[in-house]
């Protein structure tokens, strides 16, 4: 995109040095300032509808130069008309610089105008950033985002698996505690208190277990 935009720049400060010269302008200091104002005036309008084109969250090149005209064209096609008033007003000036000024002025608007809604939206239909076509890091950035979301599928496997984990082993120990409790029928008391201690014991392992799956969630 920024080599059409560029390109389109090109385009419209070769077009008025070609008008000034068929004028019969000569590169003098009245010339030499407008062409600074000039290319100040042929990039804002093509900037305009590039980022918004670039910007755009639709796939296709139609529905973002659809979205970027109609998002931008009436602010373009306002400024046009205001610069443009503001130049022809130079017209009326008793120096001579004030008419070259405004002569420049506003071949620059029309034709920064044309190019940029006529020419830069046939380039970017034609041939225009598209997925991750025209874009240089373009393929970088998808690699990285591949990465990060495998990173991320690996931490998330990671994860489940040590939850499974924790999770088998304090079942496999309610396991073996209520299996114990079932043969205890008929024992005495000292085999009870041991069997109590180790039943305190596991709950309090569970409650660990527990803390623990919910810090790792978290």
């Amino acid at each position: 995109m920024s080599v059409i935009s560029i390109f389109c720049v090109i385009m419209v400060i070769a077009t008025v040095m070609a008008l000034m010269h068929l004028n019969g302008q000569q590169l003098g200091v009245a010339e030499s300032l407008s062409l600074v104002v000039l290319i100040g005036f042929s990039v804002d309008y093509i900037v305009h509808l590039s980022a918004d084109y670039m910007h755009s969250a639709h796939v296709r090149r139609y529905d973002k130069m659809r979205q970027a005209y109609r998002e931008m064209g009436v602010s373009i096609l306002s400024g046009c008309i205001t610069t443009f008033g503001c130049g022809f007003c130079l017209f009326f000036g008793n120096f001579t610089f004030f008419i070259k000024f405004g002569t420049v002025i506003c071949s620059t608007i029309v034709t920064a105008f044309m190019v940029s809604m006529f020419t830069l939206g046939s380039f970017c239909h034609i041939f225009g950033p598209e997925k991750n076509f025209g874009g240089l890091f373009a393929a970088r950035d998808q690699e990285e985002e591949d990465r990060e979301e495998q990173e991320e599928i690996n931490n998330d496997s990671d994860l489940v698996q040590v939850v499974t984990n924790i999770q088998k082993d304090a079942s496999q120990k309610m396991n073996n505690l209520y299996a114990k409790l079932s043969t205890l029928e008929g024992s005495n008391e000292e085999e009870l208190s041991l069997v109590t201690e180790e039943f305190q014991q596991m709950k309090k392992d569970v409650q660990e277990e527990q803390n623990e799956i919910k810090r790792i969630l978290t």
